[in-house]
């Protein structure tokens, strides 16, 4: 801000692109919330001056992509928790199973073959799972996890292996009704630590 020789307060170049992001940052919120709320311009406008202060970079490029694109552009999400889309119960979902190292074309882990092609995505309020299945008289022995880098053993009853939710990776697009979720989990013959030869990437698809 400087201050000319008639004594009226203006501002500097620097200033006014300070206050012409400010204005675009202000407009952008206001219009998000009338977009997803379909509340009133003023009430909008009150709740883009609270928020315009707080809000990151990258919370602001999201909104932006939201007001040119629309809810169609790919979001990838981690620690995502499931109970705020389903209620509690147990829902099948498709699955594939493949060797990480080998992509153009993919190929299924040789234990897929072994496995009901379904994976139950099973939702309760204190904790969400996917259970992987084996078929009828097969096994594949063990199932790892990975959390902050550290491996840990799936609990496994009668074949059925619990896989907590949050160790996935989600990808959400509503231009397609289907949200992925991948991770990265081990299978060894033995109970030992994995090595990168037992590594398999699990892909749900997650409706």
């Amino acid at each position: 801000m400087c201050e000319p020789e008639n004594g009226h307060l203006e501002l500097s170049d620097k200033g006014k692109l300070e206050g012409m992001e400010c204005l675009a940052r202000h407009e952008k919120l206001t219009q998000f919330f009338q977009m997803v709320s379909g509340m009133d311009q003023q009430r909008a406008q009150e709740d883009a001056c609270r928020v315009e202060h707080y809000i990151s970079p990258e919370g602001l490029k999201g909104i932006e992509n939201f007001l040119q694109y629309g809810d169609v552009y790919d979001r990838v999400y981690d620690d995502m928790d499931l109970y705020t889309f389903y209620e509690d119960g147990e829902f099948p979902m498709a699955f594939g199973l493949y060797e990480p190292e080998r992509r153009n074309p993919r190929f299924l882990a040789p234990e897929y073959g072994k496995l009901e092609h379904s994976v139950i995505l099973r939702v309760k309020k204190s904790q969400n799972c996917f259970l992987l299945r084996t078929k009828k008289d097969e096994s594949i022995g063990y199932v790892w996890y990975r959390r902050d880098d550290e491996w840990i053993q799936a609990k496994e009853e009668k074949g059925v292996y619990q896989l907590p939710t949050d160790i996935c990776t989600y990808t959400a697009n509503t231009g397609i009704p289907i949200t992925e979720a991948v991770a990265i989990i081990a299978i060894t013959r033995f109970d030992q630590k994995p090595l990168p030869i037992d590594y398999r990437e699990l892909n749900i698809h997650v409706w």
